[in-house]
């Protein structure tokens, strides 16, 4: 009985030591799962805080900023690489270990700035929202400035430390105190120069005014005319620079006289009208007829007023009319309140403009008006001078239909005679000095035109077509030699900046040549700053030409260098008619080395060239500059075609270039697409192309590489646009390779980063390559708010969208 119970008792230990094994079994199976997850997290945390650390790593090395990483107690954790250019005592392995911050920043600042400092650190920890300031370094040879920024660090709402950020701004505060000095300088400077620059400008004036007068023959009368117009227009120019001046410095008096008020209408009258009406305009005049005609007052100042409105009233109206309206309110028995306004149907102000109307040097709406010329000092000094007299501009505007200026002017009567019955009574003085504009043909005269832009080479030829000159074309330097070697030349036109052989280095190979000898050498150049004709010179051209040509200037250098016993000088009315009716004639087509033609027939029936409707539609071209800039609408469809054929072709050799990692021929190629885009009317490119190369220049490759990836963009985009000029079928985008979300949150990480180190330009470089990649749909929306905000400089509103 004994062994059952103890064999019972037995298989029941039996059966509990199996369920305990099993039940063990299971715990295992689970601690070696959980083992395995915890090794993959393990793995996991290693990789994400190498490539952390790499990123640190890479920040710490190349940010041109000094970054300090703080704990909680204000000692140091990091510092980046350029920390340790200023301060010598400490090592990296000193930082990473921890050392009060402020003596890692006493060799770099005085113990005020430090207190300070300090001070603002410990209130960052608290909480307190502290704004970048500007901090003086240690007195030394060199000034230096420093802009610092600190942020808090949180770790689950608790405080973990600071990021400082320490950017050196020697060079901006020096800049500014430099341009202040400069402004100053100038403003004085031009206020002592009134005198002696307005003199001999008036002596010319008044000795041209004699010729109008005296002479009888039409050609001097009407060269005259055109001096006086010319000369009007500078005196006008420098008259508003220097007034604007003396008003800037308070050296500009009111002088007041007697004065009839009929000449100052008379005088507004003949100075407007006749520019009115050769714009089509209607010119209106409205005299209160009772209007006291003998006041006291600044005749030459209210004069300068009303001009003023009157030729903006004219400049920015395209159809209808302009009008001038002068009445009178009586104050008491000696003052009258005159009463002047311009009324115009012209572009009209948008109410959102109206505070930066008398901005100086501003201009609404650029885009729209940029044809117009003008400083943009006339209303800032019409302001300026009414405010002097006691008075105000006032204006009403309708955006699309037109404007009205008015001022009114508290004035003393001389006598209360009346004005009298104004309108019809004045006449225009002088006569009308219409005539041809002169010209020469030369149809024996052998020109050479270098330039590695083929469309550079179609507008000079276009150019020079009424000529009938023989002109060559090359678009090398090696290939200019060749030519020169087989065939002797006139006059030689050569680009400056050309890759492989540049201007210069294609002028001495020339004057090897014994076929060169009596060639004259002009020197094409987009860059005509003060000196260049003396540093052609020296280098041995005979002269130079800036670009984008002006055809007269053109005309006029060859008419002076061309052999006389070549040049007939005729009237555009008397020269012989042009054999080729259409630019596809194989007369034309039969020179040598010519790589611009073969742009495609556009003649109607009377000759003339028909440029395509839809080119208007074409946002990046301005039709009317480009026209102008290339002569005619013949030579523009010319050249916007050669420009359509070879974007492609140019936009992979300067990707090549840069590929190459050759500079020097990308900046020479980006030169000259600056000014092929300006001359067909592609501002904003030739603009951006402008920026790239003053950035290669200045040694800075950073804005230089950043940007070529966005005017490559934008050529190659024009010249799809422009394909079926070329009889081509337009390009179709290529396939963007894609990025991930991860891939596009870090590149949002480092953007965010560069804002914090005030790197703006980089950021935006960094936004802009985004275009080179095919985006998550997901990512869309941010991406083009992100986008938006970097292109209207929202530096600002992009941090928000990134935090």
């Amino acid at each position: 009985m004994d062994m059952r119970e103890e064999e019972k008792r037995l298989l029941l230990e039996n059966k509990k030591l199996a369920r305990e094994v099993k039940r063990l079994n299971q715990d295992i199976a689970l601690l070696r799962e959980a083992n395995e997850q915890a090794l993959y997290t393990q793995a996991y945390i290693q990789r994400e805080t190498e490539r952390q650390m790499f990123y640190i790593e890479q920040l710490t090395r190349t940010s041109p900023n000094i970054f300090i990483m703080t704990d909680d107690q204000l000692c140091t954790v990091i510092t980046s690489d350029l920390y340790f250019q200023y301060n010598s005592s400490y090592d990296k392995n000193a930082i990473r270990h921890g050392i009060p911050l402020r003596d890692a920043l006493s060799e770099m600042f005085p113990e005020p700035e430090l207190d300070t400092f300090m001070e603002k650190c410990r209130a960052a920890l608290t909480g307190e929202l502290v704004k970048s300031y500007v901090l003086h370094g240690k007195d030394t040879d060199e000034r230096r400035f420093w802009r610092g920024s600190i942020r808090r660090m949180t770790k689950d709402n608790d405080v973990v430390g600071l990021n400082i950020m320490i950017s050196d701004t020697s060079e901006i505060v020096d800049a500014l105190e430099r341009a202040e000095a400069a402004d100053k300088a100038k403003s004085n400077f031009l206020a002592k120069m009134s005198h002696e620059i307005r003199t001999p400008i008036n002596a010319i004036l008044g000795l041209n005014e004699v010729i109008l007068r005296e002479s009888r023959e039409k050609e001097t009368v009407a060269y005259a005319a055109d001096i006086q117009n010319a000369g009007k227009t500078l005196l006008s120019i420098i008259n508003d620079i220097l007034d604007f001046s003396k008003v800037e410095e308070g050296k500009m008096e009111i002088l007041p006289t007697q004065y009839e008020l009929g000449s100052v209408i008379n005088d507004l009258v003949n100075m407007t009208r006749t520019r009115a009406e050769e714009k089509g305009l209607s010119f209106y005049v409205f005299v209160d007829e009772t209007t006291p005609h003998l006041l006291f007052g600044d005749e030459i100042r209210i004069r300068q007023c009303a001009l003023n409105l009157l030729s903006n009233a004219v400049k920015y109206t395209d159809s209808g009319s302009v009008t001038l309206t002068i009445g009178y309110d009586e104050v008491d028995a000696e003052k009258i309140r005159l009463r002047v306004s311009v009324t115009d149907t012209g572009l009209g102000i948008k109410s959102e403009d109206m505070e930066r109307l008398s901005s100086p040097f501003a201009r609404l709406e650029e885009a729209r008006i940029r044809s117009i010329e003008g400083t943009g000092l006339g209303l800032a000094i019409t302001k300026q001078l009414l405010g002097l007299m006691g008075s105000s501009l006032h204006v009403d505007s309708i955006y699309g239909e037109g404007s009205e200026f008015s001022f009114s002017i508290e004035q003393p009567v001389i006598k209360w005679w009346p004005v009298g019955k104004f309108v019809g009574r004045y006449e225009m003085d002088g006569m009308s000095h219409a005539a041809g504009h002169m010209s020469f043909y030369a149809p024996t005269a052998q020109v050479l035109v270098v330039d590695d832009m083929p469309v550079n080479l179609t507008v000079v030829k276009g150019l020079l077509k009424k000529t009938q000159v023989r002109v060559d074309t090359a678009d090398s330097g090696r290939k200019a030699v060749a030519m020169a070697a087989r065939k002797s030349y006139d006059v030689a036109l050569i680009d400056h900046m050309m890759p492989e052989m540049d201007g210069v280095e294609t002028l001495r190979e020339l004057q090897k040549l014994p076929q060169t000898t009596d060639t004259v050498f002009i020197a094409l150049t987009a860059n005509a700053i003060s000196g260049s004709r003396e540093k052609y010179i020296e280098a041995g051209f005979h002269d130079y030409l800036s670009k984008p040509i002006d055809s007269e200037k053109l005309e006029e250098m060859l008419m002076k260098y061309l052999p006389p016993s070549k040049v007939n000088l005729q009237t555009e009315s008397s020269m012989p008619a042009q054999t080729d009716a259409c630019t596809c004639g194989e007369e034309r087509h039969s020179q040598a080395a010519d790589v611009s033609d073969a742009a495609p027939c556009g003649a109607e029936e009377n000759g003339a060239i028909q440029l395509p409707t839809w080119l208007s539609q074409v946002e990046e071209l301005d039709v009317t500059r480009g026209v102008k800039g290339c002569g005619s609408e013949e030579t523009y469809l010319e050249t916007l075609t050669v420009y359509a054929r070879t974007a492609a072709a140019i936009a992979d050799e300067i990707e090549g270039y840069r590929r190459a990692e050759d500079m020097k021929n990308v900046i020479t190629k980006v030169h000259a697409l600056k000014s092929t885009s300006r001359v067909i009317g592609a501002e904003a490119l030739g603009t951006l192309a402008e920026k790239l190369e003053l950035a290669g220049k200045a040694g800075d490759m950073d804005t230089l590489c950043g940007g070529i990836d966005e005017l490559l963009s934008s050529y190659r985009a024009l010249g799809r646009c422009l394909a079926p000029l070329a009889g081509q079928e337009p390009e179709p985008e290529k396939e963007l390779p894609p990025i991930s979300q991860e891939q596009l949150w870090d590149i949002y990480n480092m953007v965010r980063q560069l804002l914090e180190e005030f790197e703006n330009d980089r950021a935006a470089a960094m936004i802009a390559s985004l275009d080179g990649y095919r985006l998550p749909e997901e990512e869309q929306e941010r991406a083009c708010a992100i986008k938006r905000a970097a292109e209207n400089f929202e530096w600002t509103q992009l941090e928000e969208i990134l935090s």
